[in-house]
């Protein structure tokens, strides 16, 4: 995850997010079944709706 991450400088803490990273850049989900607050079906419709398909 590091490889695909960039460095940031103080702007970034009062810059204005103009679009959102998971819509131009590549992203993934991945669904935690143990994760004992938000159930993997719950974490599926999450994934689709910002249209990552999600295994």
């Amino acid at each position: 995850m590091a490889d695909a991450q960039l460095p940031w400088g103080m702007e970034a803490l009062t810059g204005a997010v103009t679009e959102p990273g998971w819509r131009s850049k590549p992203s993934w989900y991945l669904v935690s079944t143990e994760d004992r607050m938000i159930p993997a079906p719950a974490q599926r419709a999450m994934a689709e709706r910002i249209g990552r398909a999600a295994a």
